[in-house]
């Protein structure tokens, strides 16, 4: 049995730390961004729903609070249920970075912006209420986009009663979907094993 001290253990980890130290600035980004926002302005239990700023005309700042998870998703699960379930997908996330190959740079890179996303999300519900000022429950959301109203995409989304705003979201939401995306990409990219082993015998 290989130790976690042997040369093997110790290159893997050599290996892995880069995407580590990826993972926690993605972390720190999610967590620098909320708390710029929300302080102090989350300390007002009234401050739920303002507008507090506007960064163009389909780009607004809000102070939101987001029972459930990703865009809001399994919100009706509960706080706790939501954390634990959470908890496992990043231990999962963590061993697959793990055992990832060393050359797949692609998958390394969403994996962690994926792992550092989680990780945010779940200290703002499961540890922040408790740790910081702001003990409002839920996951800090403050990214608001849409369409302007009385633009003609507007006008079509209305006539087709398809909402003009987005699901409030933050940065670990972002980084989150980015990573899923890439992910998705680089499986769409790869060939079959039956396709990979053709080419190979056409080329011999």
């Amino acid at each position: 049995m290989t130790g976690s001290n042997s040369p093997a253990a110790r290159s893997r980890l050599a290996e892995k730390l880069p995407w580590f130290a990826v993972a926690a600035a993605a972390l720190t980004a999610d967590l620098w961004t909320k708390h710029i926002v929300f302080y102090p302005a989350g300390l007002d239990p009234t401050a739920e729903g303002r507008v507090i700023g506007t960064v163009c005309s389909w780009w607004r700042t809000v102070i939101a609070y987001n029972p459930g998870a990703t865009f809001g998703l399994g919100a009706g699960f509960g706080p706790w249920v939501l954390a634990i379930g959470v908890s496992g997908v990043i231990v999962w996330l963590a061993r697959t970075l793990w055992t990832a190959p060393g050359e797949e740079r692609v998958k390394c890179f969403a994996l962690s912006i994926i792992i550092g996303g989680a990780v945010g999300n779940l200290y703002d519900r499961a540890l922040r209420p408790f740790v910081e000022a702001d003990t409002h429950p839920g996951v800090r959301d403050f990214l608001d986009w849409y369409v302007p109203e009385g633009t003609a995409l507007a006008n079509w989304l209305n006539e087709h009663n398809v909402k003009t705003h987005w699901y409030t979201f933050n940065v670990a939401d972002a980084l989150i979907v980015s990573g899923v995306v890439l992910l998705a990409w680089k499986i769409l990219r790869e060939k079959p094993p039956e396709e990979s082993a053709a080419a190979e015998g056409h080329a011999a």
